[in-house]
């Protein structure tokens, strides 16, 4: 993800509006490989949403970024420029930045099946987002969620394997950043077991001055891990200085109000509570 991501409006937006382009920040550099996060998406001759079609072309179709436009287009309150971009060898058209995954991988135990990441809409502060599935340029499914809020946050999605559990191909995490003390964070997971993207949890790990509010999953391939069992922490407490304010190796200590683990096991498609 290159820099911020800048959303502007309050209102859901259906109609495609031009802005300036310095409302927006570039997502996607020259050169750049991507692929479609859509399906049957137009390309089109010109960057805006009347210009006449030139393909349709199915999800998960790679793409070379070669130019951006000069003006972006706000749909669902999402702003992004259009796109320059070659495909299928030497054909050229542009694309909406929208239509195009924020990041694409491939699952660890499945090669052949590929999730692609992106923007779905901005409403009251909280951004909305996708992971779409795909084998062979055919959409298999499709989870929209909500993000942690603020216009500004910074979401990334990453595969991280399937951590040790025997019957989860696949742990797909979007993690969310906070800019500022106090301001959400955390992790939002979902497996993919059973030909399936499941969501399991929104964790939060929110911190504000000393004071701290984790919630995060223990895997069997963890250190601390146990087998077939996912263990979810949920810590909260302050970390406590002595009079002079400094942290260090012999004054700081971290005093918890809650410090709670409580066991899982995946039945293939819920998490069940066990002892």
């Amino acid at each position: 993800m290159n820099g911020k991501r800048l959303f502007f409006g309050m209102v859901l937006l259906i109609a495609v509006q031009a802005v300036a382009q310095n409302d927006t920040i570039v997502l996607f550099d020259k050169k750049q490989e991507v692929y479609l996060l859509a399906d049957s998406v137009n390309i089109r001759k010109q960057p805006n949403a009347e210009s006449a079609v030139v393909a349709k072309l199915p999800i998960g179709t790679k793409l070379t970024i070669l130019d951006k436009s000069m003006t972006a287009s706000n749909i669902k309150n999402i702003i992004m420029p259009w796109y320059l971009v070659s495909f299928n060898g030497k054909e050229t058209g542009y694309v909406w930045g929208g239509k195009i995954a924020m990041t694409s991988f491939r699952s660890n135990r499945n090669p052949d099946i590929v999730f692609h990441f992106g923007m779905d809409k901005v409403e009251e502060e909280v951004s909305s987002f996708q992971i779409r599935v795909e084998r062979s340029n055919r959409e298999l499914q499709r989870l929209t969620f909500k993000g942690f809020s603020g216009y500004h946050k910074q979401h990334t999605c990453t595969n991280i394997s399937n951590k040790g559990l025997s019957n989860v191909d696949d742990i797909i995490q979007v993690d969310g950043f906070a800019e500022a003390c106090g301001e959400d964070a955390g992790s939002i997971v979902f497996f993919w077991s059973n030909n399936k993207l499941t969501y399991i949890e929104k964790l939060f790990d929110i911190g504000d001055g000393g004071l701290f509010d984790r919630h995060y999953f223990v895997y069997p391939a963890d250190m601390e891990g146990r087998k077939d069992i996912i263990i979810k922490k949920e810590v909260e407490g302050e970390s406590v200085m002595d009079e002079t304010k400094q942290a260090s190796w012999y004054n700081n200590n971290v005093r918890y109000d809650k410090n709670i683990s409580t066991n899982y096991k995946w039945d293939g498609s819920k998490l069940i509570k066990v002892n």
